[in-house]
């Protein structure tokens, strides 16, 4: 802008200039400073385009250089409509001389326009507009001209003009409007935009891609898709105003010469408002058109008598058919109008939304996916949620936030009427709140729907119309079969209502419960009550849990195990939401199940559990099953409630007693409690918690009654001593994020002080079981960080640990500087081992080496049979004092080192430590062989073997007590001795027997082997003795001594052999016959029946007979005669069908016995043991034995169900459910043999068989053609069709080819055959498996398909 400016007016409202003015009738643009009237020009020309394409005006307009730019004498550059370019210079001065205007135009050097205007501000006088006459270019407008400009356009967009530079207040005063009803689709828009108002349209527009196409088409004006009235329908909340917004923004986008208005939001819309309607190509928008219906009357009958005037109404479902009737009577045909339904965003869609509403503010993957839920039936919550957060406005958790509460509620006003559409209010919230506690509640459930209804004391009919209502206000939704009230605010909050009334309990939880606390309701409403309970007491409301609790203990007590088991599945939630109840519970129930151990209750079942747990070869559920339950709830209680975590940690460790060696059935233990949620130093569930897990450790070692048990209370602290977690992180449906994290030495220091302290008495006590523990511990305090995944470790995080190894080498070097065991100090050593050849804090590696030395210094004969009896776990190479370096020395010695292999390539390297370690290896075997010879030769010199036996078993027994989980071997000792002093075997052996049980035994077997080869005629004398008197370890260990030579070592032996089987102990007995494979190979008529008539266990059959049948069972099979076959099979159908060597020895014997092996299965099969599954190579055997497969099949071919039904599972086992081209052929040779009835049979065997017709159709249309022959094709029909279809497939990534080769095979078939029914089933199955396929594809789609990517 250039020339004089007008001085800026004084300060003042633009009200009170605008009374002062003595033309009010004209656009006060004085009042406005030069800046905000150029502003105001700019504003008023990019109105024009509402004026019509018929009126000439300008269509776009643009801002020219900014502020302190020379401009070339323009401040607005633009075009009209017919393409005429124009230019525009503004003046806000106090006059408009004639010499002012020469001015202006002679300052203009602008050469793209072909007309210019000088605008302004104030009324130009007669010299100015006979000076601008002269430049035929030039036009002026001033305050008058801006005035008429102004009164062209719209009313609404005259309203916002006005009040965007002078106020609502001038506005009123200068334009006289009926009404204030309508605003232009901008204003609209904008409103739903303030960044300051948490419900905004900032976020993207997800998911509406149809809606948005529908709405496109419906405002083509140019097209057949055109609809004057386009109504729009959705329930309260689902974002039906959101959709009107960005259609016809777009729309303005398209067509900017189109007035799009809408009815102000919160206005009824109302006849006066039709004032502000004109003539000319328009769209009114009116949201929430099902307010008041009938009044749409005029509005609609103004646009039937205008063709250019379209009507958008967005209403509600319930309202929709009203609406539509209001349409259909202003006159509109139904191609003239066009309803667009709103729907729920798919999961894709609203994880999308959320992925775009959230970005860049961190979100656990969690609250993202918490948040696509609600955005599917509600998006608006989402938008809420997420802006509350940006403005810090969320203080408290999602359930409970009083500002989310406040802002969705405000949304549901209309629920809080007295009267809902025609209910009472009371009756529609009782309504509301039953169906937010059971959840998700069937639809189609009658009988469901009548309890409700006799709950909330209302006739069935009128509770469906209720339903309807709600369902119209999107607070009940239908999702697939089940409705669901929507969103969990609303429902959270109607439910506390209906329980609560200030801090007193209306007894509405309590009537809910005894209503449907049972069933299949009874666990999601236990749920919801909890966290009902939860949220009202977050608010001092009342506790409404107590009664029912009452009722849920005692229903606990009625339960048998087995349902008690799944009855715990459902208490995770409750341990967050109702910690403290739960774990009373909890302590109830532990301390019966102890009593009941204590009283040998007998174990209850329910009938079906019992029967399909006996089916599936499981044993029944007992207490154990139900306390494997009970680790994972403490934990949680203690999680949630911190001031439980002593009570909670006590019945750990009560737990922990029981079953301190967890089956991997049973991850969910007492330790993985700790360590996972109490003891997880990354999520802590409370600051305090690892010094309480330490007092408390602390107290339980005080008890007494800890004896060399597998439990002790140290389990507790493994966690607490851990220098880095992995973090696991889910950031998508089907991606974890899992990678380390640092634990701080410094924030850490003073607890493993506390437990270094406690570690040290404990492996200086009498338990070595508490010692072994404690060793372990101080291992894995020492463990250096060494990352996860492919994630390194930095070195200063690794040397941030420095002082606190050295601490930790201290209290080891101080245990095996104090103890007088020498398995201990073993256990010490290998402790250190790898600090001192690895760690890479070199003062580390020094402490660790110095300890070494001192250790391997000690000459003791006990130390270095601990060493054998820990076996290759300890490492033989010692340290000598004289070895160990100084400090320095050693920092240098690495220095020097590191530096020489920067000067190597990696794979120099490579090659460099493979040839240290194949070194290595070679030297410590030397070294082995060495040590072993020595303790030999030391042993030896002692004065007894007595003392020698003392010195062996005192030491095993230390090492056992240390290393629990290992057995211990002294073979390498055992033969040595043998080879140097053989005559010694059967005194050491003796001595060994006459001792008690001990680790000793364990070697027995291998010395009596040693024995009976190097001293047979004793060995035997003193076996045969033993095997009748000596005890039971004693004779185990002879049983075991039998291998498959063992019948050529001495004669005898098979004398010896039957008499253990013989022993009165069952155990010992098996185990005899479980070395019975020589007897077995060698005369398998004679041991069948032998071992039998003994009663033989499976274990014990599976063992004989893998024995007998060597490394090639199949080849041991197929070798028998038939008879020896006969006797083999017999005693199969006593072993595990499962055992590798079994199923090779089934296959071999049907290689050259098929018929015996199909009759063995009939057995089998008969006596309810299941067939296996899936036999090794046994189809293969089948196919190249087909005929004989078919003709022991018409042999046995019986008219009777069960036996038709016994020979098909047979068929399906010896085929491997899959019926070869042989097979198939050797049937269709035997279907003359059959008539009607047998060939009815043999389709009923063949129904085992699964999609045999796809495989067989040249068998299919035999027995089809047989099948007319007889007339029976319609029954032979009816039993083949469902093995069209595979019974089970598997699938990757949706794609399977089971069902691809099924589909191939079927279409391949409906190709070939000649009947005409079979080729019409093959068509069938076609597309029965097709829909299959594409079933499953879509389903794989759902599960990967995801917004978050």
């Amino acid at each position: 802008m250039s020339g004089k400016r007008a001085e800026e007016p004084e300060p003042g409202s633009a009200r009170d200039w605008y009374f002062g003015d003595r033309e009010p009738q004209l656009l006060p643009t004085p009042w406005l400073s030069a800046m905000r009237f150029e502003v105001f020009v700019e504003r008023l020309l990019k109105a024009q385009p509402l004026l019509g394409t018929d009126v000439r005006h300008v269509a776009d307009v643009v801002r020219w250089g900014v502020s302190g730019d020379t401009q070339d004498g323009i401040d607005l550059f633009g075009h009209f409509n017919d393409g005429v370019p124009a230019a525009w210079q503004c003046k806000h001065l106090t006059s408009l001389p004639p010499a002012q205007v020469r001015k202006a135009v002679q300052a203009l050097t602008f050469k793209g326009a072909k007309e210019f205007y000088l605008v302004y501000a104030d009324v130009a006088k007669a010299g100015a507009r006979k000076e601008i006459k002269k430049h035929p270019e030039w036009q002026l407008w001033d305050r008058r001209d801006l005035t008429v400009k102004l009164r062209e356009l719209p009313v609404q967009i005259q309203r916002d003009i006005l009040d965007e530079f002078w106020g609502q207040e001038v506005r009123r005063l200068f334009l006289e409007s009926s009404d204030d009803a309508f605003v232009p689709i901008e204003t609209f828009a904008d409103s739903r935009r303030r960044p300051e108002v948490v419900m905004n349209d900032l976020g993207a527009l997800a998911g509406r891609t149809i809606e948005m196409d529908t709405m496109r088409a419906a405002f083509d004006r140019f097209s057949g898709d055109f609809r004057q009235v386009v109504v729009v329908t959705g329930p309260g909340g689902r974002g039906k105003s959101r959709l009107l917004t960005e259609s016809l923004l777009e729309l303005r986008e398209r067509q900017p010469h189109l007035l799009v208005i809408c009815l102000r939001p919160g206005w009824v819309f109302s006849e006066k408002a039709m004032g502000e309607l004109r003539g000319g190509a328009s769209v009114v928008v009116v949201d929430d058109a099902h307010v008041d219906i009938e009044a749409l009357a005029p509005l609609l009958r103004f646009a039937r008598s205008r063709e250019d005037v379209q009507v958008v109404l967005a209403t509600r479902p319930s309202a929709l058919e009203a609406v539509n009737q209001q349409v259909i009577l202003a006159g509109f045909r139904p191609s003239e109008r066009t309803s667009v339904s709103v729907g729920e965003l798919t999961r894709t869609q609203a994880q999308s939304l959320v992925r775009e509403l959230t970005d860049g503010m961190g979100l656990g993957f969690d609250l993202r996916s918490y948040l696509a839920g609600q955005a599917q039936h509600s998006p608006y919550v989402a938008v809420i949620t997420t802006n509350l957060i940006r403005h810090g406005e969320l203080t408290a958790a999602l359930a409970v936030d009083a500002n989310l509460r406040e802002t969705v509620l405000a949304r549901y006003r209309d629920l809080r009427e007295p009267d809902i559409d025609g209910f009472d209010g009371s009756t529609t919230h009782k309504v509301l709140a039953t169906y937010a506690a059971l959840g998700a509640v069937p639809r189609k459930d009658h009988e469901l729907m009548n309890q409700i209804a006799d709950f909330c004391d209302l006739p069935l009919p009128d509770l469906v119309r209720i339903i309807a209502s709600l369902t119209d206000h999107g607070v009940l939704v239908e999702q697939g079969d089940v409705f669901r009230v929507v969103p969990d605010i609303v429902a959270d909050s109607i439910l506390e209502e209906q329980a609560a009334c200030g801090n007193f309990d209306t007894g509405f939880a309590t009537e809910l419960w005894k209503a449907f606390g049972h069933g299949e309701h009874q666990h999601r409403l236990m749920m919801s009550l909890g966290e009902l309970d939860w949220r009202l007491s977050r608010c001092d409301g009342p506790r409404v849990m107590d009664r029912i609790w009452a009722t849920i203990r005692q229903r606990l007590q009625t339960l048998t195990y087995g349902d008690l088991h799944d009855e715990l599945g459902h208490f995770p939630q409750l341990a967050a939401t109702q910690p403290r109840a739960l774990l009373d519970v909890l302590e109830d129930l532990r301390l019966r199940l102890d009593e009941e151990d204590q009283n040998n209750t007998p174990i209850p079942q329910g009938s079906g559990e019992r029967l399909w747990r006996q089916l599936s070869g499981l044993p029944p559920l007992g207490r154990d099953d139900v306390r494997s339950k009970l680790p994972a709830l403490y934990a949680r209680a203690a999680v949630h409630a911190p001031e439980l975590l002593e009570t909670a940690l006590d019945a750990l460790w009560a737990l922990h007693q029981r079953t301190p060696q967890p089956s991997h059935s049973n991850p969910e233990n007492a330790r993985w409690a700790v360590e996972q949620h109490l003891g997880n130093l990354v999520k802590l569930p409370d600051p305090s918690f690892p010094e309480r897990i330490v007092a408390q450790v602390t107290g339980w070692l005080t008890e007494p009654g800890q004896d060399e048990s597998a439990a002790t209370p140290l389990f507790a602290l493994k966690p607490l001593l851990v220098k880095e977690e992995v973090v696991t992180d889910q950031t998508a449906p089907r991606t974890l994020s899992m990678q380390g994290k640092s634990i701080s030495a410094t924030a850490m220091r003073t607890v493993r002080d506390q437990i270094r302290a406690l570690l040290l008495d404990q492996a200086l006590s009498e338990n070595l079981h508490h010692a072994s523990e404690a060793i372990e511990l101080l291992q894995q305090a020492l463990r250096q960080p060494h990352g996860h995944f492919g994630q390194g470790v930095e070195p200063r995080i690794i040397l941030s640990w420095e002082d606190d190894d050295l601490a930790t080498i201290t209290v080891l070097t101080e245990i095996s500087r104090r103890t007088p065991i020498p398995a201990l100090r073993r256990r010490v050593r290998h402790t250190l081992t790898w600090p001192a050849e690895r760690a890479m804090s070199s003062r580390v590696m020094h402490a660790a080496l110095t300890t070494l030395a001192a250790l391997d210094g000690v000459d003791h004969l006990e130390d270095d049979v601990a060493d054998v009896l820990f076996g290759r776990w300890l490492t033989p190479t010692r340290v000598h004092p004289d070895d160990v370096p100084t400090l320095e020395e050693l920092e240098a010695s690495r220095a020097t080192e590191r530096e020489r292999l920067t000067g190597l390539t990696k794979s120099e390297i490579q090659a460099e430590r493979a040839e240290q370690s194949k070194q290595k290896v070679h030297r410590r075997h030397e070294l082995e062989d060495a040590r072993d010879d020595d303790i030999v030769r030391r042993l030896l010199d002692l004065d007894t073997f007595v003392e020698m036996l003392d010195l062996l078993d005192r030491t095993a027994r230390d090492v056992i007590n240390l290393h629990h989980d290992r057995s211990c071997n002294l073979w390498s000792i055992w033969q040595r001795i043998a080879q140097r002093a053989p005559e010694l075997l059967l005194d050491i052996i003796r001595g060994i027997a006459d001792r008690e049980p001990g680790p000793l035994d364990r070697g027995l077997q291998h010395l009596i082997n040693l024995m009976l080869q190097h001293n047979p005629h004793e060995a035997l004398m003193w076996l045969q003795e033993a095997v009748v008197s000596e005890r039971t370890a004693v004779k185990t260990a002879i049983a075991h001594g039998f291998d498959r030579n063992a019948w050529d070592h001495v004669d005898g032996l098979y004398a010896l052999w039957v008499t253990g089987t013989s022993d009165p102990d069952p155990k010992v007995a098996n185990e005899f016959l479980s070395a019975g494979g020589p007897y077995l190979r060698a005369a398998p008529l004679e041991a069948v029946p032998f071992m039998l008539g003994k009663d033989i266990t499976d274990t014990a059959a599976t063992c004989a007979l893998s024995e007998a049948s060597g490394l090639d069972a199949a080849s041991y099979g197929a070798g028998l005669t038939r008879e020896e076959a006969t006797a083999v099979l017999r005693l199969i159908a006593r072993a595990d069908y499962g055992a590798y060597e079994i199923e090779n020895a089934l296959t071999g014997i049907a290689s050259s016995h098929p018929d015996l092996v199909l009759d063995h299965f009939t057995e089998q099969d008969a006596a309810d043991i299941a067939l296996p599954v899936d036999l090794h190579d046994l189809g293969a055997v089948y196919d190249n034995h087909s005929t004989a497969l078919a003709s022991w099949l018409r042999q046995n071919l019986s008219l009777d169900p069960t036996v038709q039904d016994r020979l098909g599972r047979v068929v399906a086992t010896a085929t491997n459910d899959r019926l070869t081209q042989a097979q198939g052929t050797a049937l269709i040779e035997i279907l003359p043999e059959l008539d009607a009835d047998y060939l009815l049979a043999l389709t009923q065997v063949l129904r085992s068989v699964d999609t045999w017709p796809l495989y067989h159709p040249v068998l299919a249309e035999a027995i089809m053609t047989r099948a007319r022959q007889n007339d029976v094709h319609h029954k032979v029909r009816e039993s083949y069709r469902d093995r069209l279809h595979p019974s089970h497939w598997g699938g990757w990534n949706g794609e399977s080819s089971e069902l691809t080769d099924a589909l191939d095979r079927a279409r391949q078939a409906a190709s070939q055959v000649q009947d005409p029914d079979l080729r019409s089933d093959y068509e069938w199955a076609i597309n029965i498996i097709q829909s299959t396929i594409d079933a499953d594809r879509r389903r794989h789609q759902e599960d990967t398909e995801n917004g978050w990517d």
